[in-house]
């Protein structure tokens, strides 16, 4: 065998072997972007529950106010009437 003919498959293991890497690269630089994108959705996400359960417990409150309001504007009309 010549030494071309030893060269070429080395240089093909080479090639793949190259190739192979920067795909792993680049599949890892696509996994830490969305790993970050998965961290912003998920910090997004809990700051949007934490306004839900606020805006939940001020319907709450508004409900209970408009019920007092209620029963005291019953008592006013009965001393009225």
């Amino acid at each position: 065998m010549s030494r071309l003919q030893l060269l070429v498959p080395r240089g093909r293991v080479l090639e793949e072997s190259l190739h192979l890497t920067t795909n792993y690269l680049s599949n890892e630089e696509k996994v830490m972007v969305a790993n970050s994108k998965v961290e912003s959705v998920n910090a997004e996400s809990s700051k949007l529950r934490k306004d839900l359960f606020k805006a939940m417990d001020q319907a709450t409150k508004a409900k209970e106010k408009v019920k007092e309001l209620s029963e005291a504007l019953k008592v006013e009309n009965m001393l009225v009437t």
